[in-house]
């Protein structure tokens, strides 16, 4: 039986070189599938066993990777009843694998697509899930799926009528709600915006006093799905909001109400965590929850009673400053016809990715013709600078908003340009009331303590040209403390670690520095400009590089390096610290 000319005959009974049987069954090749997906990709065979035990016939059937077959990792899936007799050589699995091969050869693979939440490319087409609801199916792919989404889309009307919807939105208060509409326009083309290279990252800030509507405002464009599945509060912890953010990805998360009620400790806690979980998806940092690592490519809302005093935090944002009153009305009316809202998404998405590359074309035109106001000087505060792309990436979504209003809902000339008028001044009343905060904010609190830590950092010899910037460990910053030396700090985990006496000694020794030397003022500049680690509420605390319980403030190393200037650049980009740098 050792020459297998044909595996066919032999049915999946394996014998031996002798011409015995090892095995109490048979088994065959039932299906085989292909499954593709936006971040999965996998080949899967199923293989049925059929068992004889007593006198019984037991059938099961396993799925086994089409790798695994090949690289004879196959007996893991063989069911334990059926017995199968491994020798010192490879005669068994070869066969099994060789078997198996041989009936691919007769099977017709079953092609299957695996769709995750937002925009979905397969080939050249391009699909979009919200929960699990494919707006835009392709026919041709066929066994096309949602996967395990837990997320179901709310019903929605199927009159088309939803631009009245749209109207008495943007007239709850005209100065900041066509740029809140505007803002989950990007969160859906973002994967246009990527592709013509211009997406800009921003969060959505809106604030104002108790009773000014802000979470009714933000719920009415988010509150799409059943259970409110991409709806936080301040109160959940850093883990739940990471996880809201993996399973969203590429639409909206609301994380609401931010509010100036509790302890000073928790208050000092929850704005560490918005400035933490703002800087995470405005710089586009990679989202980590329980062994899932993916980025996030929607957009986050935030609704407080009051902004956020840390310049860095803010510039990453767009403040939409709430001071109208309630409109009963009017909120009845879109609270009574949401499933109007949600047709217009659906249409929306339809539009936009039924015609993928002409947009994208599009995106890219406007990014070339579109220019922003610069009313502030650009040095005033680097972050002017980027809140200028965000002003852009707003007038690109507001014009392909239009398109769809001129080019779909054919909305006649008179129409237009009144939304035109009207997108066109919330967008410039938003970006002024974000540019006069930071400028405002910026000259007040200083930066003078940043510039010297940064100075230390990289004149840490206090030579005049100096590009090795040494990196200092926990250990080498004991080590000169022992020998009676001054390291001032040390580094750890991509922060600056450094206790209050070394930032007092540090300051103490400088000559013709002209401002006041304590803890107390050089934390409040550092957390201002969003730059310490907040733990429990606390600026200092110990640091898991060391088994003692000395507290030290963490410096931020990414948010301190936006304080550098170009001549200090030129060290940093060749040193270590280079590979912080944006």
């Amino acid at each position: 039986m050792g020459n297998f000319e044909t595996y066919k005959e032999l049915k999946g009974v394996i014998f031996d070189e002798n011409g015995t049987q090892i095995t109490n069954g048979i088994f065959e090749v039932v299906r085989y599938r292909s499954i593709k997906g936006k971040n999965y990709s996998s080949n899967l065979v199923h293989v049925k066993f059929t068992i004889v035990l007593k006198n019984t016939k037991i059938n099961k059937e396993v799925e086994i990777p089409l790798a695994d077959i090949k690289n004879c990792k196959i007996y893991k899936y063989i069911p334990d009843e059926f017995i199968f007799y491994i020798g010192k050589n490879t005669f068994q699995e070869n066969f099994l694998r060789n078997k198996i091969l041989y009936d691919l050869r007769n099977i017709k693979q079953e092609r299957e697509y695996v769709l995750e939440q937002g925009h979905n490319q397969i080939g050249d087409k391009h699909m979009f899930c919200l929960g699990n609801c494919v707006v835009n199916p392709i026919r041709c792919l066929n066994n096309t799926y949602v996967s395990s989404s837990n997320k179901i889309l709310k019903n929605y009307a199927e009159d088309v009528s939803y631009i009245g919807w749209i109207n008495n939105f943007c007239e709850l208060d005209k100065d900041t709600m066509p740029v809140l509409l505007l803002s989950v326009i990007v969160a859906i083309i973002r994967p246009l915006l990527k592709e013509a290279g211009t997406d800009t990252l921003f969060v959505p800030y809106i604030y104002g006093e108790t009773g000014k509507g802000k979470s009714t405002y933000a719920k009415l464009l988010t509150d799409i799905f059943k259970n409110g599945n991409n709806h936080l509060t301040f109160s959940s912890d850093i883990t739940n909001i990471r996880e809201v953010m993996v399973q969203v990805r590429d639409f909206v998360v609301l994380i609401d109400d931010l509010n100036s009620t509790s302890s000073p400790r928790v208050k000092a806690s929850k704005e560490s965590k918005v400035s933490e979980i703002i800087q995470q998806a405005a710089n586009g940092d990679i989202i980590k929850y329980k062994g899932t690592e993916t980025y996030f490519e929607g957009l986050l809302f935030i609704t407080a009673e009051y902004v956020l005093k840390n310049v860095s935090t803010i510039n990453r944002c767009i403040l939409l400053n709430m001071l109208n009153e309630i409109d009963i009305e009017k909120i009845n009316y879109l609270k009574e016809k949401h499933g109007l809202y949600v047709r217009f998404l659906k249409d929306f998405i339809r539009y936009i990715y039924n015609g993928h590359k002409k947009f994208v074309m599009r995106i890219k035109d406007l990014k070339e013709s579109i220019s922003v106001n610069n009313t502030y000087c650009r040095d005033a505060y680097k972050g002017i600078v980027r809140l200028e792309q965000t002003e852009k990436t707003l007038m690109v979504a507001f014009n392909i908003l239009i398109d769809f209003f001129k080019y779909s809902l054919k909305l006649p000339d008179d129409a237009i340009a009144i939304y035109k008028k009207m997108f066109e001044n919330s967008i410039r009343n938003c970006v002024d009331t974000t540019k006069e905060y930071i400028r405002g904010e910026n000259s007040d609190i200083g930066t003078m303590y940043i510039k010297k830590i940064l100075e230390l950092i990289i004149y840490e010899r206090g030579d005049d040209f100096y590009s090795d910037i040494p990196r200092i460990d926990y250990k080498a910053y004991r080590k000169r403390k022992n020998n009676g030396e001054n390291p001032y700090y040390f580094v750890h985990d991509g922060y600056i670690c450094f206790t209050g006496e070394d930032i007092i000694n540090y300051f103490s020794q400088l000559e013709n520095f002209k401002y006041a030397i304590s803890k107390k003022a050089i934390s409040e500049q550092l957390n201002y400009h969003n730059l310490l680690r907040i733990k429990g509420g606390e600026r200092s605390y110990p640091c898991n590089a060391c088994k003692n319980k000395t507290r030290y403030y963490h410096i931020d190393i990414r948010r301190l390096l936006d304080f550098a200037d170009d001549y200090e650049l030129q060290f940093i980009r060749n040193s270590w610290l280079g590979d912080y740098l944006e």
